[in-house]
């Protein structure tokens, strides 16, 4: 998946640095319309290419950011179990 997203230029709406929209602004319109669509493509892809077991997990995110950092939280558990 971090592949595609890279691929498709999309990867920077995940990190850290872009997770909060723009605030909406007279000059500021532009960019807050830009990352509201960058962040619906990246929702729809992260949604259409989980399973629906896993939807369960991400429906009450409110941004791509989140569904990714959630998503890490179940693949990437550093426990006993998983080691």
């Amino acid at each position: 998946m971090e592949s595609y997203l890279l691929g498709e230029d999309l990867r920077d709406v995940v990190d850290l640095n872009n997770t909060t929209s723009p605030n909406y602004e007279q000059g500021n319109a532009d960019a807050f319309k830009r990352w509201k669509q960058l962040n619906a493509k990246v929702e729809f892809v992260l949604k259409r290419s989980i399973s629906h077991g896993l939807f369960d997990h991400i429906m009450r995110c409110n941004s791509a950011h989140e569904i990714w950092q959630t998503l890490g939280r179940l693949f990437n558990k550093k426990d006993e179990a998983r080691l």
